[in-house]
């Protein structure tokens, strides 16, 4: 220890040396440690700032005020105020969501009558109904549909009626012939007995009372259509179910897509009324737009889950709504023009109409579609008639450009309403949730 200090004393400026090297390190690590502490607290300041301004500047999309415009992006400072109007703008969107979908529910609805009273969604609860819907399916197409127009009918009318036969025209010459023989001749002539002369003047005649006869006619009905179920060229599809020589009871399904059938078709004749101002007497074939209705034929019922005979297939039903009940509901061009298909919020019908129209009228048409029950015309071909040959046949067209249309429709229907009256089959085909069951009464 005496020579430790010894040294110390002979070389002090080493020992100061020393010193001042521990010191250092002393101080060196105290400023480390302090210094990553300051890093630190400058990185969460950090950090805090650009909290802050990202929420002075922080981007949204709001929808646009015009529905058929994308959304819009927006940069905002988040604050108390922007968040209350954020959510008052949102309320007051859903607000009007449910009141535009109430609305098109309702006028989806309208009109849509059940072919029977408490026939849906039980059919089988009723040991008769499923036959009584039988004969009242088949009214529903005729005669309803081709009354005259009555406000306090429930369906619709067009007032319609077949050209008259080549027999009720010839009955028209015939009493032409007669007239002409008995009042122009003393004494009468038959008709072998006229000479040429003669014979051009009595076919003029007859030209005339037939053109008067048909003119009249035509001036009494705003449609030709064929009015007869059983006979060649009825218009409507009316489902085999329903024959009067069927014995057997129709079952679940097949009242199902019978209604909606009736339904689609209805539709349509809305469409024929409209255009045609069934309403109006003064009006008639002659000046509408609509002269005969050839055919309407359902072309697709639930259109991207049914097969081609129409029945549906339950796990093409089943992938439509697991896809679609929480994501945006997919366009599939393959099937159709626009794109739509059945899904959980509406089913998508196709119907194809071949009617002989004005076709300078054509835009009256498409708009009375597109009031009617969101219709779509997918595809249109048009073919142009013998107008003359018409005449011979007994129909008067009018004046115009007139043409044999086909049109293939798509009509929507909204499961808001319609999946209350279908049958639990069909519910399960399409892969609808089961009913929610009333819960039982408390004991007293």
């Amino acid at each position: 220890m005496k020579a430790v200090l010894n040294w110390v004393k002979a070389n002090p400026i080493i020992v100061i040396c020393m010193f001042l090297m521990l010191a250092a390190l002393g101080v060196l690590a105290t400023v480390h440690v302090q210094g990553d502490s300051f890093r630190k607290e400058l990185k969460d300041r950090q950090n805090e700032i650009q909290k802050i301004e990202s929420f002075k500047n922080t981007g949204i999309i709001i929808p646009a005020p015009n529905p058929n415009d994308p959304p819009q992006r927006l940069n905002i400072t988040v604050n108390r105020a922007a968040i209350s109007e954020l959510q008052a703008m949102y309320r007051k969107l859903e607000g009007e969501y449910k009141t535009i979908f109430e609305k098109a529910v309702d006028h989806n609805r309208m009109g849509h009558l059940p072919m029977l009273d408490q026939l849906f969604p039980h059919p089988n609860n009723s040991p008769t109904a499923a036959f009584r819907a039988r004969p009242e399916y088949r009214r529903s197409f005729a005669p309803k549909m081709f009354e005259p127009y009555s406000k306090s009918a429930d369906y619709p009318q067009l007032n319609a009626k077949p050209a008259p036969s080549a027999d009720n025209i010839k009955d028209v010459e015939t009493a032409v012939e007669q007239e002409y023989l008995t009042t122009m001749f003393i004494p009468a002539k038959a008709r072998n007995q006229l000479t040429p002369d003669e014979e051009k003047v009595l076919k003029q005649r007859q030209t005339a009372a037939r053109i008067k006869f048909l003119r009249d006619y035509a001036a009494q009905i705003h449609l030709y259509a064929q009015t007869n179920m059983t006979a060649a060229g009825f218009p409507f599809a009316v489902d085999a179910w329903s024959a009067p020589t069927m014995t057997e009871r129709p079952t679940e399904g097949q009242l199902w897509m019978g209604q909606m059938g009736l339904w689609v078709q209805q539709d349509i004749a809305r469409v024929i009324q409209a255009t045609n101002r069934v309403d109006d007497a003064t009006a008639n074939v002659m000046v509408a737009p609509i002269k005969r209705l050839l055919s309407v034929r359902i072309a697709r019922p639930y259109v991207g889950i049914a097969s081609a005979d129409g029945k549906i297939v339950a796990d093409r039903a089943k992938a439509a709504s697991e896809a679609n009940i929480n994501s945006l509901l997919p366009d599939n061009f393959g099937i159709s023009a626009s794109g739509r298909q059945s899904n959980p919020i509406y089913d998508v019908w196709h119907v194809e109409v071949t009617m002989i129209i004005d076709a300078q009228r054509l835009p009256e048409i498409f708009a009375n579609l597109n009031r009617t029950n969101f219709m779509t015309v997918l595809d249109l071909e048009m073919q142009d008639i013998d107008e003359f040959a018409a005449l011979r046949e007994g129909y008067v067209y009018g004046i115009g450009d007139i043409v044999q249309t086909r049109m293939m429709i798509e009509t929507l229907w909204l499961r808001e309403w319609t999946a209350e009256l279908m049958p639990d089959m069909v519910r399960q085909d399409l892969n609808i949730p089961e009913r929610v069951k009333p819960a039982a009464p408390a004991r007293p």
